[in-house]
This record gives structure tokens, C-alpha cells and sequence, in this order.
């Protein structure tokens, strides 16, 4: 009963933000976009036709000794447009209003990571900030992908950005708060 109450309690939070009642101390992450009726057509014909090129090759090059690796990519690429086009809410021949945000309420001391579809709040999670969390940053060999995950306790949430203002931001987040970054 406290996971339910406590994620009605994140979407109340999610819902007040976005109708702009609550505003932020601090906007990590904030992208508004619409999907259209044909942007989902286009994700799930080009999704289909992955997923089939994926199946034809594996056909014609047999899915023994290395077809099937080699033609898994297009099938795995191919079910991720389709799933991207279908989580979307109902119905389909509706265009739908997407939000994706990382904000952090200082009057009640939480990162709340939240995505809302059609003004819904479809998934929300919260995390609070005490002294002991913590920014973990890791970079990849070619050092040109950056993450960045926040830690209080066990609980962790993966910060969001932009590849442009992700470093600056989440420097500029982790000294206005006094939150330690790693590597």
C-alpha cells in the first residue's frame, strides 16, 4: 500500500509542475514534443521492416554459425520502433503531447524524474536528496558519451541532458546543492 500511495503522491507532485502550480528550483531536463499520426505510422512501417529485413537475412543466411548475431541488430532496432510508437497512449489516430522532465523541488528536497503523455502522468519516480547522495559520472573510452546517475542510499535515478548542456548543468545542479560527483 505505501509503493501506491507513494506513487500517487509522485504523480500529484508530476501533475502540479506541469500545470505550472509548483515551479522548480532547478529544471535538469525539460523536452515538450508532439507525436503525430504519421510520425507513429512512420515508427511502426520502419519498425516492421527491420524486424523483417532481421528475419529475411537470417533466412537467406541461415541463423546457424553467425546468421543469427549478425541479423539480430535489425530485428532488436526494428522491435524498438514499434514499442516506442505503441507505449503511447490511445488512441492511435490521435496525436499525442509528450513531456519528459528532471526537476528539483527544494522545499521538499526531491529530484523528481517524470513523463506525461496528453497531460497524464504515465511514469514518475522521485528522489530524495539528502548529504549522503551522491552524482556518479562515467565516460566512455572514445569519450564522447557522458552519464551521469544521482545515488541517495540504494536508490539511483540516471540524470537526463541534452549532449550540449548536460555537463554544465548537472555541474551547475551539483554545486548549487552541494552534491559530491564521482568517477
Amino acid at each position: 500500500m505505501s509503493i501506491l500511495r507513494n506513487s500517487v503522491h509522485c504523480s500529484e507532485i508530476a501533475h502540479e509542475v506541469e500545470l505550472g502550480n509548483i515551479e522548480p528550483d532547478f529544471v535538469l531536463y525539460n523536452i515538450k514534443e508532439v507525436i503525430t499520426v504519421g510520425k507513429k505510422i512512420t515508427f511502426i512501417l520502419v519498425g516492421s521492416g527491420l524486424f523483417s529485413l532481421g528475419i529475411f537475412l537470417g533466412y537467406i543466411f541461415g541463423f546457424a554459425e553467425g546468421g543469427l548475431i549478425g541479423t539480430l541488430p535489425f530485428s532488436i532496432l526494428g522491435s524498438l520502433f514499434i514499442w516506442s510508437a505503441l507505449r503511447l497512449k490511445p488512441p492511435f489516430s490521435e496525436a499525442v503531447h509528450l513531456s519528459t522532465s528532471q526537476v528539483y523541488i527544494s522545499s521538499i528536497n526531491i529530484l523528481l524524474h517524470y513523463e506525461s503523455q496528453n497531460n497524464e502522468i504515465v511514469n514518475c519516480k522521485t528522489l530524495p536528496i539528502t548529504k549522503d547522495s551522491y552524482i556518479r559520472y562515467r565516460i566512455n573510452k572514445e569519450r564522447d558519451i557522458h552519464s551521469y546517475k544521482l545515488f541517495t542510499g540504494k536508490t539511483k535515478v540516471s540524470l537526463l541532458g541534452d549532449v550540449n548542456s548536460i555537463n554544465h548543468k548537472i555541474l551547475d545542479f551539483a554545486k548549487k546543492y552541494d552534491i559530491e560527483i564521482i568517477q
